[in-house]
């Protein structure tokens, strides 16, 4: 039998990171609790705060030919770019979908993290990733806060 899955993080898209932010933090009274240093290799900055026991993240490019920015292109505005699921198995979810014809656009394998994003021309134009980290690693993750938040489970 699979574990359950539960929703993570909801992934926003935006132009510019302000005044987005702020927007959000101000209406919503959250404080952004992490910024990613390593979206910078995909052409992108973020920032995510905490809702719950979920993320909310927003991303902006900040180069041109990223992902982010033809979904901005394409679409003619900003919002919903990417729901991130956790499981215990990233690799079994990747085998399923591949079985109804999704492909898988990009595999992040960074011990303690796995994620397998899946590509949005199948999957109904949404940018879906299943990810885990692997608990034995945890405390070693390159960022324990975001993590000890992210994957505890209410």
């Amino acid at each position: 039998m699979t574990e359950a899955t539960r929703l993570r993080q909801i992934c926003l898209v935006a132009p510019q990171l302000e005044p987005v932010i702020g927007d959000i933090a101000a209406i919503m009274g959250l404080t952004v609790c992490y910024r990613d240093s390593n979206v910078a290799r995909y052409g992108l900055e973020n920032a995510l705060l905490p809702v719950g026991t979920i993320l909310l993240e927003v991303v902006a490019p900040f180069q041109d030919g990223t992902a982010a920015g033809r979904f901005i292109e394409k679409t003619g505005e900003h919002g919903g770019y990417m729901a991130i699921f956790s499981c215990a198995d990233p690799r079994e979810r990747q085998r399923n979908a591949e079985e109804i014809g999704v492909r898988t656009s990009h595999v992040i394998d960074r011990p303690p993290y796995l994620g397998v994003q899946l590509h949005p021309l199948n999957a109904s134009s949404v940018l879906c990733s299943c990810c885990s980290v692997s608990s034995s690693r945890r405390t070693a993750s390159v960022m324990p806060s975001l993590v000890a938040h992210a994957f505890r489970v209410p």
